[in-house]
């Protein structure tokens, strides 16, 4: 237990953060699953779910919930995979 008041209230703000951002990587990484499946199967919503995805990941980075390289590669793994079903 910390001996300062202001360490406890960084405990406290800490857990609050950490609950937020495992949250919005938890909505990220479902969102990202969704648009691969839908790529995988070939689906005809799959542009759309990409761009979700692509939105999702924008955001997790925009709040710091995971790194903006992370959700560079991620977004262009996911475009990648698009454009090869959209042009075979």
């Amino acid at each position: 237990m910390p001996n300062k008041l202001s360490a406890m209230r960084h405990i406290r703000a800490d857990k609050r953060k950490r609950d937020r951002n495992v949250s919005m990587r938890s909505t990220t990484h479902t969102a990202c699953k969704k648009a691969e499946q839908a790529i995988r199967e070939g689906s005809s919503n799959a542009a759309e779910l990409v761009n979700a995805a692509v939105g999702q990941l924008d955001k997790a980075a925009q709040r710091r919930a995971i790194s903006r390289g992370r959700a560079n590669r991620k977004k262009s793994a996911l475009m990648r995979s698009l454009n090869q079903i959209n042009v075979a």
